[in-house]
């Protein structure tokens, strides 16, 4: 046998795999070949499909996603003298491909690897071969030990062997094949893709000492230093002797401490770990303190600014020097990041994920922030969810440092793609320190729930009034509401009086946000809201004292309201009529609304500025989407010494205390009261305000009367429908069918008529609709028919910040079926869009395609494009959404698309037309703060990158990187990652550094490139 063909697959069955065997089925010859297919983790038919291929081809099933380890399983059974190591989406064009690699090896003796592509690896500090249709010697590759395990999810492995090729003597060769690659489809789906590519280009630096290494250790040297804090109780020889050795093996002790910090150990603990001298340092305690106390005194005693927390049960696996380290100090490169670790979950009874902290590297100005662990868990168990919670709400982020991917089943371990080894809750069943561990974490888990848990959330806005008016509330706050499961939010808005000291001398359940200048009314509360976590959320004033009352009286007492009738969204002591509007509304000095309304409606309207008129505005957008309001108890009289409302509901609102502080309060009422009066005066949900507008040319006798009948079977009818003829300009009025058509809308009530239009495109004719006078406009294509309630269902989203409303807009028969789709600009070239399928739900998008009823005389059309206004409704609904305004998808609102192959845009055949508005589009989107860069450069390169962002992003709203490893820029704000192969589309094209260094004879830094090519 001259030559086995070694492909790994994981996944891609039909867009890769397939395509690769059926190239060799076609071009490979045999007789002297064979096929050896190497399925790791496979889920998508690849069994059943390979053995279906016969006896040239040869599978191999490992249950585990991974690349060195399949491959080298492969060669060891492979019985060609030559191996031809081929990616699964590397397709062969001709019959030659195997010939022409061997033909090298024939030339020169000394050749040990053959390939398509060379290039230059920084980590390395090398030239290799890319190994995607690279050929060995079987002796050869076996004489280097074949791939290096510690690349084993692949990538950097192929630069190894190439380096261990070069040192032992063998050239590498690259030559030009009849081959096509689609490049990268595997890796970039495997799991924490980022912390693989990171780890091997670690580890491949580490091992051959490259400049890259070099410049990056110099760098972590320098800035990250680490104490590493133990906690053990006994189990000196199973778990704490293990882990330390692991450490002094696999971490580089010059710039770390490591802390053991011991309590209740009877097992020879000190004295093992005194004998270990620097830079291990020993705390002691006589008594079992518990973890969360031990792991305090540690970090208290820590000297560096990054923490690793680290069980005894855990061991560091076989890895270069600090990989590990590395790995989690690697994310702090982001600042938003405080607490890093292998394993993120979910707490479902509190709704927050967390870092498990068997290792869980932690910045020390995080405990700086938010103070140390929660000595109350005691012997451990939620203290780890309760420090992440608190770390989040002042800021900061969590992140994982790879993924513990699976579990050890002869040892009952957790293991992972991360260097690391942890046995698990050793100590946490030791009945030595507690009898009953469940019992006592089930107690841990309550007080976490208890703490973190909320039902209810107090929101006060306040400026100033400290003394006569916030303490009076806050203290009967304190006195009559038990606050074990509830929040309260102080938003202090241009406090010039000692609120600040005053709230965050409460502590506990009372939260401050504070704003240097006064807010108003809708968005202090709105900041308050935005923050809450309860499922209740309670808007007090600051003027409103509880009476005296059981405990919870008050609150229960509207709890009580949404009890009764889920219907109810609001609920208040107070309900009153507005007359401007002639609607009843529950006056929001105290009410409670249910979370899910804000989440369904929105916030208040801070368009009411200083406040009057947004609880009225609130309570009628509510009602419209079908809640209710409930009045609770009553409020029964005026105290006419202080002016004050009081009640059967122990509450007392002494009423307007901070308004009349303003000199223009009666002024800001008055502007309060025009607005809710513009807004609400002549508000319908008919089709009064809607002007129906369907842009036709050459479709007369085929699809337009369909579209104008779906118009006249509407549940809600527009006020007028307009037909924009762009071609034939006919008077279709004796005209059988148009008769009839025309009779119908007349007999419905809705107005016609048919405008020509000079044939410069459907663009003009949407620009005449959009100042036509309506309020909405529904645009209809002449080839596309809605069903009857597409209107009405339109119009039932259209509130107020809502700017457009789409519905689904499929072709029968040829819907589009994916499982992502377009619902951002940016999407548009390689998704189909979201309104192109069936479906349900209601779905916010910044663009929307061909029929929609839209808010009109905000925003223009384009009329710079050509008469086939290619991306008109894109550029124009965008252009509605960066104005401020919402735009919906309603899927269950369908118009059909009978896509008519004669008339329309499809009479024009020079496609420089298409072209042309797509260079306008792109220079659209560059005046919207977009910029596009495309990155065909390796991981090191997307590092470097990473120097020139700050600089970019002045220049810029919006980064648009195309790049292979968009997981180096993943969270990062203000950037969206693309893969590489969309550049193109976009009209974005690649510029390789290395190539532009070579052409213009750079002699500077790679960095110093970048800035001259990017940023000159």
């Amino acid at each position: 046998m001259k030559v086995s063909i070694i492909i790994a697959t994981y996944n891609h069955l039909d867009d890769c795999l397939k395509p690769c065997c059926e190239s060799l089925q076609k071009f490979v010859n045999f007789n002297d070949c064979e096929v050896i297919i190497a399925a790791n983790g496979c889920t998508d038919g690849t069994r059943e499909y390979v053995e279906s291929l016969g006896s040239n081809f040869k599978l191999l099933w490992f249950e585990k996603p991974g690349f060195a380890i399949p491959v080298n399983e492969a060669s060891k059974i492979a019985k060609g003298e030559y191996l031809l190591f081929l990616n699964n989406d590397c397709f062969f064009l001709k019959d030659n491909v195997i010939e022409l690699l061997l033909a090298e090896f024939e030339k020169n003796p000394k050749v040990g690897i053959v390939g398509p592509e060379s290039c230059y690896n920084e980590y390395g500090d090398t030239n290799y071969i890319k190994f995607y249709c690279t050929m060995m010697k079987k002796d050869v590759f076996n004489k280097l030990g074949m791939f290096d395990a510690l690349f084993a999810d692949g990538t950097c492995e192929d630069v190894d062997i190439c380096l261990k090729a070069l040192a032992a003597g063998y050239e590498i060769i690259d030559v030009t094949l009849p081959i096509f690659h689609k490049f990268g489809m595997t890796i970039r789906e495997m799991p924490n893709v980022s912390s693989i590519l990171t780890r091997n280009a670690l580890n491949l630096g580490q091992r051959y000492n490259s400049k890259w290494f070099q410049a990056i250790s110099k760098k972590l040297k320098e800035q990250m230093t680490v104490s590493i804090v133990i906690a053990t109780y006994n189990h000196l020889e199973d778990c704490l002797k293990p882990c330390v050795e692991s450490i002094k093996k696999y971490c580089n002790l010059e710039n770390k401490e490591v802390i053991i910090v011991a309590n209740g150990c009877k097992d020879g603990t000190r004295e093992y770990v005194e004998s270990l001298g620097k830079p291990f340092k020993l705390i002691w305690f006589d008594e079992a303190t518990g973890a969360a106390k031990a792991y305090n005194e540690g970090i208290k005693a820590a000297k560096y600014q990054n923490i690793l927390i680290l069980n005894n049960d855990v061991t560091f696996l076989e890895q270069n020097q600090d990989a590990l380290i590395n790995m989690h100090l690697i994310h702090f490169r982001d600042p938003r990041v405080g607490i890093v670790g292998p394993i993120k979950s979910f707490n479902p009874d509190i709704g927050r994920d967390f870092i498990i902290f068997f290792c869980a590297m932690i910045r020390k100005e995080v405990f700086d922030k938010i103070g140390y662990l929660d000595e109350g868990f005691t012997v451990g168990g939620g203290e780890d969810i309760d420090f992440c919670i608190r770390a989040k709400e002042v800021g900061y982020e969590c992140a994982i440092a790879g993924q513990m991917t699976g579990q050890d089943h002869v040892e009952g371990q957790i293991t992972g793609s991360v260097p690391i080894f942890h046995k698990g809750e050793t100590t946490v069943h030791d009945k030595s320190l507690v009898s009953d561990w469940g019992g006592r974490l089930q107690e841990n888990y309550n007080k976490l729930v208890e703490k973190h848990r909320r039902k209810v959330s107090i929101v006060i806005g306040t400026l100033n009034h400290l003394d006569d008016l916030l303490k009076p509330c806050l203290e009967s706050i304190i006195k009559y509401v038990d606050l074990s499961d509830k929040e309260v939010i102080v938003v202090a808005n241009g406090c010039t009086d000692g609120t600040r000291e005053y709230v965050e001398s409460l502590g506990g359940r009372f939260r401050l946000l504070w704003f240097n200048e006064p807010l108003g009314f809708p968005k202090a509360y709105n900041e308050g809201i935005k923050v809450a976590k309860g499922d209740y959320i309670l808007l007090l004033n600051n003027d409103a004292m509880l009476l005296e009352q059981e405990k919870d009286t008050l609150i229960n007492m509207h709890i009580e309201q949404f009890d009764n009738n889920p219907k109810v969204g609001i609920a208040g002591p107070l309900k009153s009529l507005s007359p401007c509007v002639n609607k009843e509304f529950i006056i929001f000095f105290c009410a409670m609304i249910k979370r899910e309304v804000f989440e369904k409606i929105g916030l208040l309207d801070e368009a009411f500025k200083e406040g009057a008129g947004e609880d009225t505005d609130f309570c009628i957008r509510a009602e419209e989407r079908g809640y209710e309001i409930a009045v609770v108890g009553k409020m029964t009289g005026q105290d006419d010494a202080s002016s004050s409302v009081i009640g059967s509901v122990p509450i007392y609102h002494k009423g307007e205390g901070t308004l009349h502080d303003d000199p223009n309060h009666q002024a800001n009422i008055d502007r309060n009261t025009k607005l809710l009066v513009e807004k609400y005066k002549n508000r319908k949900v008919l089709g009064s305000d809607v002007l129906c507008m369907i842009p036709t040319k050459g479709r007369y006798f085929t699809t337009l009367p369909l579209a104008i009948q779906s118009v006249i079977l509407q549940t809600v009818k527009p006020a007028k429908l307009t037909i924009y003829d762009d071609g034939e300009h006919k008077d279709m009025r004796q005209n059988p069918t148009y008769q009839y058509l025309f009779k119908s809308l007349d007999d419905v009530g809705i107005k016609w008529e048919v405008a020509f239009t000079p044939e410069v495109g459907q663009h003009f004719a949407h620009q005449n609709a959009n100042t036509s006078g309506f309020k909405f406009v529904w645009r209809l294509d002449d080839d596309t028919v809605a069903r009857p309630d597409v209107l009405e269902k339109l119009l039932s989203h259209m509130k107020d910040g809502v700017g457009a409303v789409g519905g689904s807009v499929i072709t029968p028969g040829g819907e589009a079926l994916a499982q992502h789709y377009a619902t951002h600009i940016l999407d548009i070239m390689a998704l189909p869009n979201l309104q192109w399928a069936k479906g349900e739900g209601v779905f916010d998008v910044n663009q929307l395609y061909s029929s929609f009823l839209y808010r009109t005389n905000i925003v223009d059309y384009c009329l710079e494009l050509s008469k086939v206004a290619h991306r008109e409704e894109t550029i124009f609904t965008h252009r509605l959404f960066r104005a401020g305004y919402r735009l919906l998808v309603d899927r269950s609102a369908v118009t059909y698309h009978y896509r008519n192959p004669e008339g329309g845009i499809r009479t024009e055949t020079d496609a420089k037309l298409w072209e042309g508005d797509e260079e306008i589009f792109r220079a659209e989107l560059k005046k919207w703060g977009y910029k596009f860069i495309a990155l065909s450069h390796g991981l090191g390169d997307h590092l470097m990158f990473v120097n020139l962002l700050p600089e970019l992003l002045k220049r810029c709203q919006t980064l648009v990187l195309f790049c292979v490893y968009g997981e180096v820029f993943q969270g990062l704000p203000n950037i969206i990652c693309k893969p590489l192969g969309e550049a193109a589309a976009w009209g974005c094209k690649e510029t390789g550094i290395y190539e532009w260094m070579v052409k213009y004879n750079w002699k500077r830094s790679m960095l110093e490139a970048y800035e001259k090519l990017y940023l000159d």
